[in-house]
C-alpha cells in the first residue's frame, strides 16, 4: 500500500525552520520558535516577546496532473504549505516610525531566509534520519506572502504576523 509521508515531511519543516538543518541556505537556529496552532491570543504573544514565533501547515490541494491517470503504486499530489511568523509589536513600535520600520524590516528579512531554505532544491528532500519526505525535487516553491498587523492599537501590545505560501508536489509511491 502506498502512503504519503506526512510524518517525514512535517519533521523535514521543523528541521530546516526551527533547527538549522538543510544541505544549504539554512534558517539559523536562534531566529524562530515554533507555536501551536490553538493557541490563545495572549499565549501566543507571551512566546513572541522572547523570540518570534513560527509554525507551518501543510494542506494537500488534490491530484496533481503530472500523476499518473490510473490509481496505482503512484500518485503525486499537489499540496500548500502555508509558514506564519509572529513578531510582537511594541507600544514604541506603533507610535514612533523609525522603530515601526525596523520591525517591518526584520519580518521581511524572515521571510527571505524562510523562502532560500525552503526553496533551496534537496533541503526538504530526508529527514536527519535519512526518512524521505516524498516531495519531488526536495524543495517547495513560493507562491505568495501576506503581512499585517493584527489587533487595536489601543489594546496594548499588537502583533505582527506573516504568512507565506509555497506549493510543492508530494509523491506517493510504495516504500
Amino acid at each position: 500500500m502506498s502512503n504519503v509521508a506526512a510524518a517525514a515531511l512535517y519533521t523535514r519543516l521543523r528541521e530546516v525552520l526551527i533547527d538549522s538543518r538543510g544541505v544549504l541556505r539554512t534558517v539559523p537556529s536562534a531566529r524562530f520558535q515554533d507555536y501551536p496552532e490553538g493557541l490563545s491570543a495572549p499565549s501566543e504573544m507571551r512566546r513572541a516577546i522572547v523570540k518570534p514565533c513560527i509554525r507551518w501547515d501543510v494542506r494537500t490541494i488534490g491530484r496533481s496532473k503530472y500523476s499518473p491517470p490510473v490509481n496505482g503504486n503512484l500518485m503525486i499530489y499537489d499540496i500548500r504549505v502555508t509558514v506564519t511568523t509572529l513578531r510582537v509589536v511594541a507600544r514604541n513600535e506603533q507610535l514612533v516610525e523609525s522603530l515601526n520600520d525596523t520591525l517591518v524590516a526584520a519580518s521581511l528579512t524572515d521571510q527571505d531566509i524562510i523562502r532560500q531554505a525552503l526553496e533551496y532544491p534537496q533541503n526538504l528532500i530526508q529527514t536527519q534520519a535519512a526518512v524521505a519526505t516524498g516531495l519531488i525535487s526536495g524543495m517547495l516553491e513560493f507562491e505568495a506572502a501576506e503581512t499585517g498587523v493584527v489587533g487595536a492599537i489601543d489594546a496594548g501590545a499588537q502583533k505582527l504576523e506573516s504568512k507565506l505560501t509555497f506549493t510543492g508536489w508530494l509523491k506517493c509511491a510504495p516504500a
